[in-house]
């Protein structure tokens, strides 16, 4: 071989390994490049929704009882937007439908039967009892609520708005008596049922009535309860009652049982 077809024979034999390194360095780079597609093909599949929210179980029990809101605080279109509906008071009854989310999903009664429904931060309501009395200043009603059901509503008087006006909040009845002469600054009344609940404040009869024993008692008439009687003729701080609704919360409602009271 002369030394031409020596030289020839090196560049074939140099060419053909080029030739085999760059298709290898080829495969081998189509091969990662195939790898990352498949790789951000599978991240993108398992990437999670941004709208999307996992919920604990948990958190999607239902309730359906009674509660009061213990503080003011905000009504909320749903616990994800948090739109605000409507601001309320600290010590206002809602219908409990379930929790979610660490809220409540509530029915709020406004006015006149008028409801709203929403949402409420859980750890601003207080669950109620089963049995409890509920005292509504603003319709004048008092109502005796037993497994999340209304069983008995009657007109009252509750305290003159201003200094005598009977508190808010959620107490419970601590005490009965037959009986009573109340006396407080500047009056003196007999009543046949006394059902305190906060201190001098309780339940008791008012209506004007003569007794089967003979003599009369009360000194309102039986159109003066419910309405607007409170605003100018409102009593020292108690809910005044109908003689035969103290009777029947005297003989069926125990002493312990919760009252709340709200506007």
């Amino acid at each position: 071989m002369t030394r031409r077809e020596k030289v020839i024979a090196s560049l074939v034999l140099l060419s053909s390994l080029l030739l085999n390194r760059y298709n290898a360095d080829k495969a081998e780079k189509d091969y990662r490049f195939s790898v990352n597609i498949n790789n951000a093909r599978t991240e993108e599949k398992q990437e999670k929704p941004k709208d999307i929210t996992i919920v604990d179980q948990n958190d999607l029990d239902i309730v359906d009882r009674y509660g009061y809101t213990t503080t003011d605080t905000i009504l909320y279109k749903s616990p994800i937007s948090k739109k605000h509906l409507l601001s309320v008071d600290r010590e206002q009854l809602v219908y409990v439908v379930g929790n979610y989310l660490g809220f409540s999903q509530v029915v709020y009664e406004i006015k006149d039967g008028l409801k709203a429904v929403g949402y409420i931060p859980t750890n601003q309501i207080e669950l109620c009892d089963n049995e409890f009395i509920e005292i509504d200043e603003s319709s004048q009603l008092l109502r005796l609520i037993v497994s999340s059901k209304r069983v008995m509503e009657a007109p009252t008087v509750t305290g003159l708005p201003g200094e005598k006006q009977t508190s808010t909040g959620c107490y419970e009845m601590y005490d009965k008596a037959r009986s009573v002469v109340l006396r407080g600054r500047g009056y003196e009344a007999y009543v046949d049922y006394w059902m305190p609940f906060n201190e001098e404040e309780g339940l008791h009869d008012a209506e004007y009535h003569t007794c089967a024993t003979g003599g009369n008692h009360g000194w309102r008439s039986h159109k003066d309860f419910g309405g607007t009687t409170y605003i100018t003729n409102g009593s020292h701080g108690c809910v005044n009652l109908y003689n035969e609704t103290a009777k029947y919360i005297y003989d069926n409602v125990p002493v312990g049982t919760k009252v709340i009271v709200h506007k």
